[in-house]
């Protein structure tokens, strides 16, 4: 693998993102990757889940909860993880991924782009944890990592009496009502909690 470079690009809030661009070699066989383990990986994939997903959007993700909004639910929260992509365990993911894939060269070769050097300011630097951000790869992985948050939200909240039915899902919009659950995702940059009216 060769070395990822490291872009900075401006965010909306003023700071900046840390993009990873691998070399075009690198981002064909990970493309090759992404479209061999995304049929494996979306079935399992939570339907209220909207980001980075074949046929589904952030305007899905306000659709929906539009829709649940006029349902009677009466609370939206919508979540960021701050440096989500710099943070990624290495050993998690490829523990997730090895439950389904268990091909040993797969996984090597993942590991490979996900330790690949980045290219900063001419110096280069071991990366030991993070999805490089501009891979053709991160966004699936992100979700395999993201779904296993996501059926964490469910069994926590969906089953608690106490919660009132509360709705919940990463990086997303999350509706509440007394007697009604429903989920809603999409990419958010803040984290805002709107209370009922």
């Amino acid at each position: 693998m060769s070395p990822i470079l490291g872009v900075e690009i401006p965010k909306s809030n003023g700071k900046t993102r840390l993009l990873g661009i691998p070399t075009v070699v690198d981002r064909v066989f990970q493309q090759a990757l992404h479209q061999v383990l995304q049929p494996v990986f979306e079935p399992d994939f939570q339907r209220h889940s909207y980001g980075f997903r074949p046929n589904r959007n952030a305007h899905g993700a306000i659709t929906q909860s539009l829709e649940n909004i006029n349902s009677g639910y009466q609370d939206i929260v919508d979540i960021d993880l701050k440096s989500f992509f710099d943070e990624v365990e290495h050993y998690v993911l490829l523990e997730l991924i090895y439950k389904k894939v268990k091909c040993k060269a797969t996984l090597k070769l993942l590991r490979c782009f996900l330790r690949a050097p980045i290219l900063i300011g001419g110096k280069l630097q071991k990366r030991r944890k993070g999805v490089p951000e501009g891979s053709p790869l991160s966004p699936l992985l992100s979700n395999i990592l993201l779904n296993e948050l996501d059926k964490g939200l469910d069994v926590r909240y969906l089953s608690s009496e106490t919660n009132g039915g509360f709705t919940g899902v990463y990086l997303g919009l999350y509706a509440t009502s007394k007697n009604k659950t429903t989920k809603t995702y999409a990419d958010f940059d803040s984290f805002n909690y709107v209370p009922k009216i």
